[in-house]
């Protein structure tokens, strides 16, 4: 019955959703802890138009967790407008559901995670000679996580600045580094019975790399990125006034089925190291990662 029920949403939703084929997606984000992960832009995409317009992306992602044998699905939706020459502003909006948890609520429990404004400013500096060209995004953060405001969260800012090289019409590598602010109303809170504190400063360096594979539009992309947070002096947490580090990946393998819609598969790790960086936890990591299927559509 759980796999009917499964298999029909995904039917479903594959006529109706799919991803924005300029879109970047997350965290970090998606990265451990955050629903930030899907990052990935698309190689190949049509050039950006001269006038500007509206866009708009509705990305859900059919999820499995093996170590808790639950289904849930990991999605956002974004609107902006870009302008010409490519660069955009949008406000992106992230969302979980459940599907089937053997332990938990049997409901679909949608929940609100991060929102963000964003801006995307490309090409502040390019040699076209060599393909290396610099971007910026900024973002700043809503309190829409309900565990993140009960804990106090008030914003985050965010600046990536990214340096890209492009290898070929089909590929490229980019390096960022985002040095994050946590605005919170207090150190620390009580979350899930455990005294915590609350994030101060961070800092995440993405390394990504995506590439055309044989058949056209079928794109490659490969994330790894380390995250080290700074927390707030809170006695009693057992993370009281500490640095935390991560460090994660999220393959994506996508497909044009059409102008606008995009399939495909991806998997995101877990922490691959401890996070005082004594030493690894790839077995841990690999076994608490989260198998996707990916379902993205834009205007």
């Amino acid at each position: 019955m759980v796999s009917k029920l499964f298999f029909g949403v995904l039917i479903a939703a594959s006529t109706v959703f799919a991803a924005d084929v300029t879109t970047t997606a997350k965290s970090p984000g998606n990265s451990p802890g955050s629903s930030n992960n899907p990052a990935a832009t698309v190689t190949g995409t049509a050039p950006a138009p001269a006038a500007g317009q509206i866009i708009g992306t509705v990305d859900l992602r059919p999820s499995y967790k093996s170590n808790k044998g639950s289904f849930g699905t990991e999605n956002f939706g974004q609107i902006g407008y870009r302008f010409g020459g490519g660069n955009s502003v949008y406000y992106r909006q992230e969302f979980n559901t459940n599907l089937y948890n053997p332990s938990g609520s049997q409901g679909m429990n949608g929940q609100l995670m991060s929102g963000s404004l964003r801006a995307k400013v490309n090409n502040i500096w390019q040699d076209k000679e060599t393909g290396t060209s610099l971007h910026w995004e900024p973002r700043l953060y809503a309190p829409t996580d309900s565990l993140k405001r009960d804990a106090g969260m008030i914003t985050q800012v965010r600046n990536y600045i990214k340096l890209k090289q492009t290898l070929s019409r089909t590929a490229y590598i980019q390096l960022s580094d985002s040095p994050i602010l946590h605005v919170y109303s207090r150190k620390g809170a009580t979350v899930l019975g455990k005294l915590t504190a609350n994030p101060f400063i961070e800092n995440r360096v993405l390394l990504e790399v995506e590439v055309e594979l044989f058949l056209k539009g079928l794109s490659l992309y490969i994330p790894l990125e380390l995250q080290s947070t700074h927390f707030h002096s809170f006695g009693g947490a057992a993370n009281n006034a500490r640095w935390a580090h991560a460090l994660s990946f999220w393959p994506e393998l996508t497909y044009p089925v059409a102008k606008t819609v995009r399939v495909g598969i991806a998997f995101r790790s877990d922490n691959l190291i401890k996070p005082d960086f004594s030493g690894t936890t790839i077995s841990d990591s690999l076994k608490l990662g989260v198998g996707q299927i990916i379902l993205n559509a834009s205007l």
